[in-house]
């Protein structure tokens, strides 16, 4: 049993490694530290889903699809200006494949974004051995839109996502970390270089009015 699985995973890592692009097997892309640049505002990649609960926070439509309210998509951002964890909670109507239409708020690193974008059908690309429920289907799902800053900050550009998850066919169960990656690009501006540029600013008045 131990044998066939590996000759089954072996043969996963190889089918991954000819179907996923280079960005997403990198898990760390390369990024732009630089505030209000045009480049890399943050990247990374997708770790984790919300369970799916049918009734609760996924809901079925009419026309054989699904509704999705409030779920969390969690990762890290390994580069860019924004870094570390990240948490995106989104609303989205997707059809029985996965392709839709989403919205919600990302949150990481003291920033507030809104993101809005599409996902498109996904592609099943091989089957996930788990050793106590058997094999799984595991399906490749990307995701583009746009971004906006919310509240203090200022900016805006691309969002981009590309998932690898385990699947029943029908929802979505875990995200292999390392063939997922998300990547916000565009312009923004670093908020805690904005807030010292104040205080100097304040300082500098008050030593004039002095």
């Amino acid at each position: 049993m131990k044998k066939r699985l590996s000759v089954i995973m072996l043969s996963l890592v190889l089918v991954l490694t000819g179907l996923m692009p280079a960005t997403a097997l990198a898990a760390k892309p390369e990024g732009n530290d630089k505030p209000n640049s045009n480049g890399v505002v943050a990247a990374g990649y997708l770790s984790s889903i919300s369970p799916t609960i049918v009734g609760t926070n996924v809901f079925p439509t009419s026309s054989g699809g699904w509704r999705v309210v409030g779920r969390e998509v969690g990762g890290n951002f390994t580069s860019g200006i924004i870094r570390g964890p990240f948490t995106l909670t989104y609303d989205a109507i997707v059809n029985a494949y996965q392709g839709g239409n989403l919205h919600g708020t990302l949150q990481a690193g003291g920033y507030e974004i809104d993101v809005k974008g599409n996902s498109e059908n996904a592609v099943l690309i091989g089957l996930y051995p788990d050793p106590l429920t058997g094999p799984a289907a595991l399906a490749q799902i990307k995701i583009s839109g746009q971004w906006t800053a919310k509240d203090d900050a200022k900016g805006h550009g691309d969002f981009t996502a590309n998932m690898v998850v385990v699947t029943d066919g029908v929802h979505i169960f875990a995200v292999l970390p390392q063939y997922s990656s998300v990547a916000l690009t565009g312009s923004l501006d670093n908020k805690d270089k904005d807030k010292d540029n104040n205080k100097d600013k304040d300082k500098d008045n008050k030593d004039k009015d002095n």
